[in-house]
């Protein structure tokens, strides 16, 4: 009636037919969900009833879910979490994957346990996709800072190299630290200066010190022997640190061959008995018959050195102590040998901490050196044992009284205590 088919039954029938089964905008529907009391006793027999198709209400649906959805940031994320996998199912591309942002902002506001068996598939895929650049980036970006770590080192080991050429032997061992740390970039430089005789010493000297430092070899070892002979303390100890490094190759029975070897020069044998004191130092401190000479060597440097001397020399110092103490007594030595054996005794005496002995040697030597003992004591201070090697002096009485000598040395000594 309502459609104008109520006296075209066929017509109507038709209609229904183009719209439930062609069209698809109607279809049939059980009565039970027509009612909602669930009494059908209003129909009549055989009568149907139709309402709109599902297909034609989607659209609207949508818009409607997606509206809903848009008001959140969840909702956004799982719309376009959808869409993607959709486009990308479609055509399995990593164009069609989400970008970084998107990928973070699905994993952000979406729960994976949600997400459909495509949503999965893509996401694996934008994740390993993902994944890969990250790899392929942190190689890149380590490749490029390493080559640029490399380049930096570099330039800085050669600078260090030419500050180390140009400076003295005092600043040489934090250089030399340095420059062992980036030996592999300094070996073509190192090797071409060592071997290239028109070179300064010092040049040739620094690279053999690296290249022993690196890799000993007898012909560097005998180079460095060579100029430890007339090197000054502070080239003495660069050397003798290189040499103890790598003792094996050191030479040692050369070094102690010269150190035992009357006829060679005092300042030779001083200089290999600083090197040897690193290598052997329980030999050279048991070797007494040494002091003498060493103790004449030392009076040969310069008096400004003497402290680097017995420095280097070490644990090998104690066998000075005897030879310094004759000199400083010794009325047939000028005041200046007197003078330079006390300020090295002193030296010795205080590394050693022996202040009772330093007390004896200031009474007993000659007043020129005994000045000079007597102000080190005074530094050190008194201690119970200076001070009853003093008064032991004092009380002492002579053997012989007929010995006129012998009592003028015992109030020489008595003089000096007091």
């Amino acid at each position: 009636e309502a459609s104008g088919y109520a006296d075209r039954p066929t017509d109507f029938d038709e209609l229904i037919y183009i719209l439930d089964k062609e069209l698809r905008l109607v279809t049939a529907v059980d009565p039970l969900s027509v009612f909602s009391d669930g009494d059908c006793s209003r129909t009549a027999a055989g009568e149907t009833f139709y309402q709109l198709a599902h297909d034609y209400l989607v659209p609207s649906l949508r818009q409607w879910l997606s509206r809903k959805q848009r008001e959140t940031r969840r909702g956004r994320a799982e719309l376009q979490l959808a869409t993607i996998a959709a486009l990308w199912c479609d055509r399995p591309e990593s164009r069609r994957l989400p970008s970084l942002l998107e990928w973070l902002k699905i994993l952000r506001f979406t729960q994976p346990r949600a997400w459909s068996t495509d949503e999965q598939r893509m996401m694996k895929a934008a994740s390993w996709h993902f994944l890969l650049r990250a790899v392929a980036a942190m190689v890149i970006f380590g490749a490029v800072g390493y080559a640029a770590a490399t380049l930096r080192n570099r330039e800085r080991a050669h600078n260090t190299l030419e500050t180390a050429l140009r400076a003295d032997y005092a600043h040489m061992p934090g250089l030399l630290s340095d420059l062992s740390d980036n030996r592999a970039f300094l070996r073509p430089t190192l090797e071409r200066l060592e071997k290239n005789e028109s070179t300064s010493l010092q040049d040739r000297e620094v690279a053999t010190i690296l290249l022993y430092r690196d890799r000993p070899t007898p012909d560097r070892a005998s180079f460095l022997f060579e100029r430890l002979l007339a090197a000054e303390p502070d080239e003495m100890s660069v050397i003798g640190d290189a040499l103890a490094l790598h003792p094996e190759h050191a030479g040692t029975e050369l070094l102690r061959g010269v150190l035992l070897d009357e006829s060679a020069e005092p300042g030779a044998r001083l200089r290999v008995a600083c090197v040897l004191a690193r290598l052997e130092p329980d030999v050279i401190a048991s070797r007494t018959e040494l002091g003498a000479p060493l103790a004449e060597a030392l009076l040969a440097e310069h008096p400004r050195t003497l402290p680097r001397w017995i420095e280097l020399l070490g644990a090998a110092s104690p066998v000075l102590v005897q030879p310094l103490l004759e000199i400083c007594r010794d009325t047939g030595r000028d005041e200046t040998a007197h003078a330079t054996a006390a300020s090295a005794l002193a030296d010795v005496l205080e590394r050693e901490h022996q202040p009772t002995m330093l007390a004896n040697a200031t009474v007993e030597a000659l007043p020129e050196a005994s000045r000079i003992l007597l102000r080190e004591l005074v530094r050190v201070g008194p201690t119970s044992q200076t001070k009853g090697a003093l008064r032991q002096v004092l009380a002492e009485r002579a053997s012989d009284p007929r010995d006129e000598p012998g009592k003028d040395a015992l109030a020489g000594r008595q003089a000096a205590a007091a």
